[in-house]
């Protein structure tokens, strides 16, 4: 195993597995990839990755295929998903989001913005498993639902949040 996070992209197409593997090459990452669905399954349960990247058209099984049963997978549940796409309508975006996805990237690829995303995520991720290993510390669990209910409740009724444009 490795000290470094671990992503693993899920693609089958050779050329864009190249293309993000060059973008994030020089990130201290730890890069597995996978062909297709059925074969991401395996290796996610595998390797626990910390992050997946996930084509969303793909043979076998499609991107929102795969992430459901990331979803469902006890090992995979809260795993960030960003499904990596050509589809650039808001009802893909959507279905992706409630099959559970956390983010998109559209293609053709953008350098800064997929390496921005992971970083984000990457660094979410850490203060998400920072936090799950605080739950012995005095009401730190009600602390932290309250912040979170008041995060999303502010999110809810906040008018600005909502674009309805599309």
């Amino acid at each position: 195993m490795t000290d470094q996070p671990t992503i693993l992209v899920i693609d089958d197409n050779a050329s864009a597995r190249h293309v993000v593997e060059s973008m994030l090459i020089d990130l201290d990452l730890h890069l597995l990839f996978a062909e297709n669905g059925p074969d991401g399954l395996k290796q996610a349960a595998e390797n626990e990755p910390d992050l997946i990247l996930l084509d969303i058209m793909m043979p076998q099984m499609n991107g929102y295929e795969v992430c459901e049963k990331l979803r469902k997978a006890t090992k995979n549940t809260d795993v960030p998903i960003i499904m990596i796409t050509a589809l650039d309508d808001r009802a893909s975006r959507i279905h992706g989001i409630e099959c559970g996805a956390d983010d998109f990237i559209t293609k053709p690829l953008n350098r800064v913005d997929i390496r921005t995303r992971v970083e984000s995520i990457m660094r979410l991720n850490r203060i998400r498993k920072f936090l799950l290993e605080q739950p012995d510390k005095p009401d730190f669990q009600e602390r932290l639902k309250q912040a979170s209910d008041e995060t999303i409740d502010g999110w809810i009724h906040d008018p600005d949040c909502i674009d309805d444009s599309e």
